[in-house]
């Protein structure tokens, strides 16, 4: 059976973390025998996938009795590549029981229960990877991140700030910092970060680009629309080939436009504003942003019809976007359909109130990083408000703190179910 896509990630993440294991071993072994020459060779054959190499060496340090946890620790490696990570768990629980390859078992270990989304079980094994090694960059970044997807975001950014003082030059602490921040709406303390993540830059041009723009809506919330401009027209056209953060190019390139688009029409540039955004919906159609910029440059030529119809066809493929109802309660309103108006009302209030529920257990799952019932009833709300990436993500992040949970479970199962329906439906029409 061909690997799931999840599956494929898994194995080509594993797979990475040989690099630090590689590393770490250069600091920390002061002997250099044939075993442990041999057992260097064998972690830079795993770093170029030469997965023969490793198993020939592996079986040769089987022999030697003070090289069982290194030869266990190349075992979880190969099994790791393989997608087998039940038993990579297994073989690094192994060789962590040794204190010379205790902190790169207990870091692989680390890395791929977060990457199955055992959220609890990786925070465990993370905090203790950087207990045995404060300034051990990996851990801590996997740490950073699990964190960050159950929502405990105060932790996440205390270690965040820790790898910035033992790592100034890596920029995806910055990245995940400005994130956070910007996610908080403490837009000011989230520039001074992207800044900071641009700076270390230069020779990573797709996570360049996703900053850059990022940065440009930062800089649009603190209404410095002149630096927000300049900073979106100095990201270049994505191409077709290139993903950013997870979008297509059109997509991403589309992003942009809208933002561009939103800018000029706060500095009252109608026609620059105008242009920009039918670019941006001619690459996508369903960029809220875009509509949301080309509804308000309808109502600024006094064109109500053309704006209503923007936004009911926005409704017709986003129904449960708050924002769209609220604008087509105010359109109808000015161009006197008040009995309409109260009905586009009285849906964006109620999808209000459900965003509104949505921040407050956001803010719930900081104060009670532990608590998997909140995660579940995030993941309810996204699902509510239409979020389904970001239900995903909360009802993984609720089974990864309660593994065992049957009601957590059941939860998770149904609304994959919801999911495949859905894609059956919709390839149905």
């Amino acid at each position: 059976m061909m690997a799931s896509n999840r599956q494929r990630l898994l194995i080509a993440s594993a797979a990475l973390m040989v690099v630090l294991i590689v590393n770490v071993f250069r600091i920390v072994q002061g002997s250099f025998s044939t075993s442990q020459d041999r057992f260097e060779e064998a972690l830079q054959a795993a770093h170029s996938e030469d997965w023969s190499t490793v198993t020939a060496i592996r079986r040769e340090l089987s022999a030697d009795p003070d090289f069982q946890s290194q030869t266990m620790l190349l075992f979880g490696l190969r099994l790791a590549a393989d997608g087998h990570f039940e038993s990579a768990l297994r073989s690094f629980n192994r060789a962590a029981e040794n204190p010379e390859t205790a902190v790169p078992a207990l870091a692989a270990a680390g890395r791929i229960l977060y990457l199955m989304q055992r959220y609890r079980a990786a925070i465990t094994v993370l905090q203790k990877v950087v207990s045995l090694d404060p300034r051990h960059e990996d851990g801590h970044r996997f740490l950073a991140s699990a964190y960050y997807d159950i929502g405990a975001m105060n932790d996440a950014l205390n270690v965040l700030e820790a790898i910035t003082e033992f790592s100034p030059d890596d920029f995806r602490a910055y990245r995940l910092l400005a994130m956070i921040l910007q996610d908080f709406e403490r837009f000011d303390e989230a520039l001074i970060q992207w800044n900071a993540a641009i700076a270390r830059l230069e020779s990573a041009p797709v996570f360049r680009v996703y900053c850059q723009l990022r940065k440009g809506e930062c800089l649009i919330r603190l209404r410095q629309y002149d630096e927000a401009l300049e900073t979106l027209a100095a990201i270049p056209v994505m191409e077709d080939d290139n993903i950013v953060d997870g979008l297509s190019a059109n997509d991403f390139n589309a992003q942009v436009l809208a933002a561009r688009a939103e800018a000029s029409l706060a500095m009252r540039r109608f026609d620059e504003s105008a242009k920009l955004v039918a670019e941006s919906l001619a690459l996508c159609v369903d960029n809220i942003a875009a509509i949301l910029v080309a509804v308000r440059l309808a109502e600024e030529q006094q064109q109500f019809e053309q704006a209503e119809l923007l936004l009911k066809n926005a409704i017709e493929r986003h129904p449960r976007e708050a924002q769209l109802h609220a604008r087509l309660a105010d359109v109808l309103a000015s161009s006197g359909q008040s009995g309409q108006a109260a009905v586009a009302r009285a849906r964006s209030d109620e999808l209000m109130t459900l965003t509104k529920q949505f921040s407050d257990l956001h803010q719930q799952a900081i104060e009670q990083p532990d608590d998997a019932s909140v995660r579940l009833r995030l993941a309810q709300t996204a699902e509510l408000l239409g979020r389904d990436r970001i239900a995903e993500m909360w009802y993984q992040a609720a089974a990864g703190l309660a593994p065992g949970d049957a009601v957590v479970l059941q939860a998770l199962q149904e609304f994959q179910q919801r999911q495949r329906a859905s894609l059956v439906d919709g390839a149905a029409r």
